[in-house]
């Protein structure tokens, strides 16, 4: 264990320089130092997704997913022989808790679970250049991986769309955007510049799952629903008022489309 360890330390020091540009972005080179370190310890795994508790402790492992340092983290111990990768991207503020649940649910024998801690203070296509390059890391190692779910909620699902753009990979892909603010007058991503993708790959499903306007906290005061947006070649999924007989909100919503994920593999 420790050979290994110090082998993955040496390797990731030697691609530290190349890697991580400190010049260009010192949020983004902080975030690929966090991968990095994520990769060198990638057999001795921080956060078990096995041992979060959905539940009564729920707050307490939604806390240990936010605690997480920047960059790309697996959050299983085996993960060689896996022929799909699930990633969750956390939005603005998260607390963790609303993704114990959903990663329990669409993860199964066959997948690699990973959670993406990203600086959300900064523009979201900053960071989905830093989790294009830590999955293109992970695809050297994992050959055997033949397709991608990545899940963002809220901001992060902005991320996640803005990863279409930077796509670099072959292999098959659903990107599912949850009550993710695409569109509507956003004055913060505006400052980002036109980061919203204006072609999607063939080897990309884009699902946009948008709650219900006046039932999502986050959204139910503003004129306009942000979540609005047309991206030819995406489907766009408006979601029902209630899920286990409570209102359907903006956090609970991913647990919603999770469930959904995963029956949708089943019956496939």
């Amino acid at each position: 264990m420790f050979v290994l360890a110090f082998s993955r330390l040496i390797r990731a020091i030697i691609h530290l320089k190349s890697k991580c540009n400190f010049k260009r972005s010192p949020v983004l080179a902080l975030a690929c130092i966090g991968n990095l370190l994520a990769y060198v310890c990638v057999a001795d795994v921080a956060v078990e997704l096995s041992v979060l508790d959905p539940n009564d402790g729920v707050m307490e492992s939604g806390s240990k997913l936010m605690a997480l340092p920047l960059g790309l983290h697996p959050l299983e111990s085996s993960i060689d022989s896996s022929s799909g990768v699930l990633v969750g991207v956390h939005g603005y503020s998260s607390r963790g808790y609303e993704w114990v649940y959903p990663l329990q649910t669409i993860d199964d024998d066959e997948t690699t679970t990973m959670f993406f801690r990203w600086d959300f203070s900064d523009c979201p296509h900053t960071s989905a250049t830093v989790l294009i390059e830590s999955l293109k890391e992970l695809l050297e190692k994992q050959e055997g991986v033949d397709k991608i779910t990545i899940v963002g909620h809220s901001l992060g699902g902005v991320l996640v769309t803005t990863m279409v753009s930077q796509w670099k990979f072959k292999l098959r892909a659903d990107l599912h955007v949850v009550a993710a603010p695409l569109g509507g007058d956003n004055a913060r991503l505006n400052e980002c510049g036109a980061i919203l993708p204006k072609k999607i790959p063939s080897t990309i499903r884009l699902f946009q799952w948008r709650t219900q306007h006046k039932l999502d906290g986050a959204y139910k005061d503003l004129r306009v629903d942000p979540q609005v947006v047309s991206l030819d070649g995406s489907l766009a999924i408006t979601l029902p008022e209630t899920y286990r007989e409570r209102r359907l909100g903006h956090n609970w919503s991913v647990s919603y489309v999770a469930d959904r994920i995963a029956n949708t593999r089943e019956e496939n």
